[in-house]
């Protein structure tokens, strides 16, 4: 004889089973709890009223919104602060930890194209008379940002942002001290490609 109790439901009798059956099992017929109706009807509620809110009447900013205008308040704060202009990319050009950096950044990234001592190759020298694209620092850091690409130069500003950027403008003018003496370069603002 087994000692297995057979399986008992422990539901009550009078309890409604719901009509269907599936693979031999029914159903109770039971009301969801409270607590989890509460939360139904609260998700609902509030759903609509933040659509209301943030997308038909607009009284708010969404938070994709904020996300953005925080992004352009921290940049333009970050840009304030840095200020770059052709005084301040002189004066990087004068501090040698940032020229170091700036050398750095160059071998890495400038290098194959213009050559490790800026005496040119697939790209212009940078350290002759002839600045196709202007040879005032921030002209230079455009180019650098901004790149040429129909002749090949691609745009940095992605791939090494504004301030690596500048100190690589500021290593280009160590090398250059005469440009700062107003020697004539040969290319002129006007060259200069967007």
């Amino acid at each position: 004889m087994s000692d297995h109790k057979p399986y008992r439901d422990s539901h009550e009798p009078d309890e409604p089973l719901r009509e269907h059956v599936f693979d031999g099992i029914r159903e109770f017929d039971k009301k969801l709890p409270n607590w989890w109706l509460l939360t139904l009807y609260g998700t609902i509620v509030f759903s609509i009223a933040y659509w209301a809110w943030f997308h038909i009447y607009e009284i708010a900013p969404t938070p994709e919104e904020k996300l953005a205008l925080a992004q352009e308040r921290a940049a333009a704060r970050a840009a304030e602060e840095r200020g770059y202009d052709n005084e301040r990319l002189w004066e990087m050009a004068l501090e040698s930890s940032i020229v170091d950096r700036g050398r750095s950044h160059y071998v890495n990234n400038c290098a194959a194209c213009h050559g490790m001592e800026l005496e040119g190759g697939i790209g212009t020298p940078l350290v002759d008379a002839d600045w196709q694209h202007g040879s005032e620092p921030m002209q230079i850091l455009k180019t650098i940002l901004d790149g040429v690409p129909e002749k090949g130069m691609p745009p940095w500003r992605a791939g090494l942002g504004e301030t690596r950027s500048a100190e690589i403008t500021a290593y280009i003018l160590s090398k250059n001290p005469g440009l700062r003496n107003g020697a004539s370069p040969g290319g002129s603002p006007e060259e200069e490609t967007p």
